[in-house]
């Protein structure tokens, strides 16, 4: 795999780990659409699985279904967990995958910089605010 293939699967990977935890902790008017879409559809994303390891609790809210009422409850757990903050460290090993991965390579280094800058700014400039 070239490093450029690596560097856009691994932004691709913490891009959608990303997506998924402001599904679960952002706002309806950031989103553009309501939060807790991926539960409700009955998609467990990454940061639910995380949660479902460590609350029973979650596990038997989400067996009831995705009403309003077990979305609600299934977030306030998630977010009482440790699901999200693993998510989020599962987005940055990625995001510092990507990068590593073009240091590595004979790309010029404006270039490296830039798509590493690009990177960067994917955690800090969309995510959770850090």
């Amino acid at each position: 795999m070239t490093a450029l293939t690596l560097y856009g699967y691994k932004l691709g990977v913490a891009g959608q780990i990303i997506d998924d935890v402001l599904d679960l902790t952002s706002n309806p008017e950031f989103l553009g659409k309501p939060v807790g879409s991926d539960l409700r559809a009955g998609v467990y994303t990454l940061p639910v699985i995380f949660a479902l390891k460590e609350s029973r609790d979650l596990q038997d809210v989400l067996r009831r279904g995705p009403d309003d009422e077990t979305v609600d409850e299934a977030i306030r757990l998630i977010l009482a967990s440790h699901g999200v903050e693993m998510a989020q460290d599962a987005a940055r090993t990625n995001i510092r995958e990507a990068t590593t991965a073009l240091q590595n390579d004979r790309l010029r280094e404006d270039v490296t910089a830039v798509l590493c800058a690009f990177a960067e700014e994917i955690l800090t400039g969309a995510c959770w605010r850090e």
